[in-house]
């Protein structure tokens, strides 16, 4: 049997931490365990990282950045069409994170050769489809797009808004998304798990019976940050032992702590950096806290996983995944007081926190496995290889 090799094109990997490149890198590695032989290819970010690199067995390619050292979306385009032209006889299908810009070189450089796979990384208001609508060429991006083998809904949210923008029903795969099994929670497990951070980072080392809310989305100016932290000024004056971590990247990190310094609040909140696995910081905290205004369903997934209860901007994915309160607290979004409120909720009702947080975990047995998830895109890609192209 002839060894497929699929090309994953995403723009943000590892060493890079966050929601995308979580599932991007669990999406690799499953291909990868099953016999696939996979490449990533994404930006070169920093000259310091190495060009190319193996992550657990399968190849990364990190195209060079420009002489100025600054990547822009032109230059990302271009360079992705490139190798991708260059380098097409090394593998036969091409499997994009996206439907915007890398989208659009893949298709466009390749998509007369081998079928291209887009999956969409965003819904909503800042989602893919409403992104081509809205951004400067988004006409010309469309239409490439639509000349691709085969789309990727991992929520009915996708699916729908894939339908409205007009890509064909019959392209459109319905695959779930899927996390990582974790062990029911205990009071052991959650002791455990703090007495591990505290051994790796001293600062993580949290008063005793102190509630532990947790964000880990990447911190930049699309995450509404500020309504936590106003949030947080409410919970802190009622429970004062309470901890806030901001876990990953942090852009904005220096205005985040210039805030929480202003509000008074530095001892009881502040980022905390980034984690290659999130699972143990999950496991030691009590509630996730999701301000994305996009919605944030890996990081949801990943909190679901380890049986605790979230609190999430009420748009379409959260809800889809949090069921209208059925495992999780949905609230308004630019609401600080709706997610001090929520989060209060939470802290003051442990029996409330422990439902929500067990109905999420046997819905994660149950509806969102990562083999199940694999299987499904390892269906799709056997699927479509020697499939005709589309569109040409």
């Amino acid at each position: 049997m002839t060894r497929l090799r699929p090309a994953i094109v995403a723009r943000r990997f590892w060493p890079r931490v966050g929601a995308m490149e979580t599932r991007v890198a669990q999406l690799a590695c499953g291909l990868a365990d099953r016999g696939l032989e996979v490449t990533v290819v994404t930006p070169r970010w920093h000259r310091y990282w190495p060009a190319e690199i193996y992550f657990h067995g399968m190849r990364v390619v990190r195209l060079d950045p420009p002489p100025t050292g600054r990547w822009t979306t032109w230059r990302w385009k271009r360079s992705l069409a490139a190798w991708l032209r260059k380098n097409a006889e090394d593998f036969d299908l091409a499997y994009v994170w996206g439907i915007l810009h890398e989208a659009h070189a893949a298709v466009q450089s390749i998509g007369h050769r081998m079928p291209v796979v887009l999956v969409p990384e965003r819904t909503g208001w800042f989602g893919d489809c409403f992104q081509q609508v809205e951004m400067a060429g988004g006409r010309a991006v469309k239409d490439a797009c639509l000349k691709a083998a085969a789309f990727v809904a991992n929520n009915p949210i996708a699916r729908r808004e894939l339908e409205a923008a007009g890509y064909p029903r019959n392209r459109i795969h319905d695959i779930a998304p899927g996390v990582p099994f974790l062990p029911a929670r205990t009071a052991e497990t959650v002791t455990a798990a703090r007495a591990l951070l505290a051994e790796a980072n001293a600062a993580l080392q949290l008063p005793p019976q102190s509630p532990l809310v947790v964000s880990t989305a990447r911190l930049d100016s699309v995450v509404n940050w500020k309504s936590l932290v106003a949030a947080w000024s409410t919970v802190a004056a009622r429970r004062p032992a309470a901890r806030l971590w901001f876990a990953g990247e942090a852009p904005m990190q220096a205005e985040i702590v210039a805030k929480i310094d202003w509000l008074g609040l530095t001892a009881r909140a502040g980022p905390i950096g980034t984690f290659d696995a999130i699972d143990g910081l999950l496991t030691a905290a009590d509630v996730l806290v999701a301000s994305a205004p996009d919605g944030a369903p890996q990081a949801i997934l990943e909190a679901m996983a380890a049986g605790i209860p979230s609190v999430a901007i009420d748009v379409p994915v959260n809800r889809w995944l949090l069921g209208n309160d059925a495992a999780g607290l949905l609230v308004p979004r630019d609401d600080s007081a709706a997610f001090a409120t929520a989060v209060l909720r939470l802290l003051s009702e442990p029996d409330l926190a422990a439902r929500l947080g067990n109905a999420g975990w046997q819905q994660v047995q149950r509806d969102f496995g990562l083999a199940e998830m694999i299987r499904g895109h390892l269906e799709l890609i056997e699927q479509l290889h020697g499939e005709r192209p589309y569109g040409r």
